[in-house]
């Protein structure tokens, strides 16, 4: 339980770190 919590927040930092590069890339 606290694995998949800590696992989820990871993802959700990649995904936002992400969607961040992106954005930064195509301004």
């Amino acid at each position: 339980m606290w694995n998949s919590y800590l696992m989820l927040q990871l993802h959700s930092v990649l995904c936002f770190s992400k969607l961040h590069f992106i954005s930064a890339l195509s301004y």
